[in-house]
């Protein structure tokens, strides 16, 4: 498995401790828009989301991937998309289960 992340080395370590690495390669972005330089990705994950017109409509694109978003403060109704919301508060991320949240079916099934 392949997944692209974006967001602070604090939130990507978190991530990351709870994973397999032997089974996933992890591309590591500096910026949303590299996020299309990598259409072979299973999943991809902004963990430095923010509730922006562009930054949606970039990450709609990417659909139907999988794309999971961090938002501690913006309900998955509130961005309009099928994303999969995490809950990433400090330490969230790093536990055996994460908190998620989709709209529809389909989401879920690829979460």
């Amino acid at each position: 498995m392949k997944i692209v992340l974006l967001g602070n080395d604090e939130t990507k370590d978190e991530l990351l401790s709870g994973l397999n690495t032997d089974a996933v390669t992890v591309i590591s972005v500096k910026d949303i828009a590299e996020f299309l330089l990598h259409p072979e990705a299973d999943a991809f994950f902004d963990l430095a989301f923010e509730m922006e017109t562009v930054r949606i409509e970039l990450l709609k694109k990417i659909i139907p991937k999988p794309v999971f978003i961090n938002s501690v403060f913006y309900t998955i109704a509130e961005s309009g998309s099928s994303f999969i919301r995490l809950n990433g508060w400090p330490t969230f991320l790093k536990r055996d289960l994460l908190e998620a949240v989709c709209i529809d079916d389909s989401s879920k099934t690829k979460a």
